[in-house]
């Protein structure tokens, strides 16, 4: 003879099941968030590494600059600051995912540029240094690309004891 549930045992499982889900849904989410973020900033942070790499392979400056009112938006990579000579585009980040900037000369607004030597620079001169940091935040969580006067970017995670990110 088969043994069936019940009615009542089969309600008294689905009641513990949507129990745990509702209580999983919150850390999912934070998880998720984590990693959109975290895969915003690689991206990120490949994109000013790209840039760098063919500044220096064309001998020329190379900016990164954004798709829309900022980074957020999605990027390219040209070498004229008005955006002509596209080398390479990347889409809109992750929705909720912002971008702020905060670099040593913060005039023509958030773009990356290096010259032929491989440095950042401004777009009104190419000897003229222009370092600092970009940083990404979703859901209440903050990763940092730093870039150094010599045009090293660095990522790193303010969250973290042993990030080193500075203030």
């Amino acid at each position: 003879m088969a043994r069936a549930f019940t009615l009542v045992e089969m309600l008294v499982v689905l009641a513990i099941l949507a129990a745990s889900a509702t209580l999983a849904l919150p850390s999912a989410r934070a998880f998720v968030a984590q990693a959109e973020l975290r895969s915003a900033s690689v991206d990120l942070l490949a994109a000013v590494r790209a840039t760098r790499s063919l500044a220096v392979a064309h001998n020329r400056v190379v900016y990164l600059l954004p798709a829309g009112a900022d980074l957020s938006a999605g990027w390219l990579l040209a070498t004229d600051p008005g955006g002509a000579g596209v080398l390479a585009r990347h889409g809109p980040l992750p929705a909720g995912v912002t971008v702020a900037s905060r670099m040593s000369n913060g005039a023509g607004g958030v773009y990356i540029a290096y010259n032929g030597a491989g440095r950042p620079c401004s777009m009104a001169s190419p000897l003229a240094a222009r370092w600092g940091t970009l940083s990404l935040h979703h859901n209440g969580h903050e990763r940092r690309i730093i870039i150094n006067m010599l045009g090293r970017p660095r990522l790193c995670d303010p969250g973290r004891a042993d990030s080193h990110c500075g203030s």
